[in-house]
């Protein structure tokens, strides 16, 4: 099994093994209370922590030079200085995304049979940790168009709860809203700009429709109710207008895999 970090591909190294030694399943931190009085504990809560993959690597090249100059290239390539966290893909991962870094050095140790073989290669072994701060492996899923009030029915493909993100297009003046599964966002809205509505991030804004990198103002201040959508398998999102003018809205789902 190799890997992706950004843009190093392990696969694309000749000579090079990227071996998983294991997959990092759930990652829980649990948290214990003492009993006052008694045996056990009390059970408090339960959270997520950080993943960590160990790769064994082998490395093979036709003379010292060669596996040498290798070994310096992938060092270099998985810097965590220079690069920091990056998309990472283990390619048994399928399509799922981690955001990950090498976390340790990579140590090369020399084979005790092929360091300086009659076969006329040279061989190194080493290690190297890849951190994933965000446990969760995320895939993003298709949009949901509906051009009229209605139903978005939004799907997820992972094993774990997922927040969506929902983009609304219309005309609203300030005294217009918009809902969407129970948040009512008001206006005003021009037929040039976008309201999206992240329930991931909580991140809620307007954005130009010519140039969607470019946002207009948050609108938190115009949430009148605020209901953070979550859905599990399939999730059905509601969206209608006071008023106004109600051009399209677009759902989509960026699924999460715990392990």
């Amino acid at each position: 099994m190799s890997f992706q970090l950004g843009s190093f591909n392990a696969a694309s190294v000749s000579g090079l093994k990227a071996i998983l030694q294991e997959w990092p399943m759930l990652p829980p931190e649990v948290h214990l209370d003492s009993l006052a009085a008694g045996d056990g504990a009390l059970f408090y809560r339960a959270r997520l922590t950080q993943k960590e993959w160990v790769f064994r690597l082998e490395l093979t090249g036709s003379d010292i030079d060669d596996v040498m100059t290798k070994a310096d290239q992938i060092s270099g390539a998985i810097n965590p200085k220079r690069y920091g966290l990056q998309t990472f893909k283990p390619n048994a991962g399928g399509a799922w995304e981690w955001s990950g870094v090498a976390s340790s050095p990579v140590r090369w140790d020399r084979d005790d049979v092929l360091w300086f073989s009659d076969q006329g290669i040279c061989r190194l072994h080493g290690e190297v940790t890849i951190l994933t701060p965000d446990p969760y492996g995320y895939i993003q899923g298709d949009n949901v168009t509906i051009s009229s009030a209605g139903d978005l029915v939004l799907t997820g493909q992972g094993n774990d709860t997922f927040y969506p993100t929902v983009l609304f297009r219309g005309v609203l003046n300030s005294a217009q809203s918009v809902n969407v599964g129970g948040t009512i966002v008001t206006g005003p809205l021009t037929s040039a700009q976008q309201m999206v509505l992240d329930f991931q991030n909580l991140d809620f804004y307007i954005r130009l429709t010519a140039t969607p990198t470019t946002k207009v103002r948050n609108v938190a201040d115009r949430i009148t109710a605020l209901n953070r959508l979550e859905g599990s398998g399939s999730l059905t999102v509601p969206v209608s207008v006071s008023a106004g003018t109600f051009t399209q809205a677009i759902g989509s789902v960026r699924s999460r895999r715990i392990c």
